[in-house]
């Protein structure tokens, strides 16, 4: 079962390794849903951080984020399951397959869940490679 996401929300949320190495600080956003979110600055600042909590892969050690107004940092794995299947995320240095196309890098978690009849999937992978303008690399391998 997944749920669809309307909001994703962090208030005053914080993330820090220990008390000396703090990473996010206080943060307040709401994410915009339908969008495209560029986030940005200088190495170390907590751009990754931040991206893994949005995608349930770290806690943060303050604050709430909220997805549909419900608070989720203190729910079980697997009560977030349903959220984690809604929330897509590339991951830094090498998430992709390297014996695989980008192509099929892209269609494989939709395959992996069976969440979309293989027609529809295709287009919308096919729409994807669009939005990001990789049709010259989407049947090459990452490697």
């Amino acid at each position: 079962m997944t749920i669809d996401i309307e909001t994703l929300e962090f208030k005053n949320i914080s993330f820090q390794f220990d008390e000396h190495h703090k990473i996010v600080q206080d943060l307040d956003f709401q994410f915009p849903m339908n969008s495209i979110v560029r986030i940005h600055g200088p190495h170390g600042c907590g751009k990754s951080t931040l991206l893994r909590m949005l995608a349930c892969l770290v806690e943060p050690s303050g604050g709430e984020y909220l997805i549909n107004g419900q608070v989720i940092n203190q729910m079980s794995f697997e009560e977030l399951i349903p959220f984690r299947l809604k929330i897509g995320y590339g991951f830094d240095y090498g998430g992709l397959l390297n014996n695989r196309t980008i192509y099929q890098n892209l269609i494989l978690p939709i395959q992996y869940h069976n969440i979309m009849e293989p027609d529809i999937a295709e287009r919308h992978v096919e729409k994807v490679i669009e939005l990001f303008s990789l049709q010259r690399a989407a049947r090459s391998r990452p490697s």
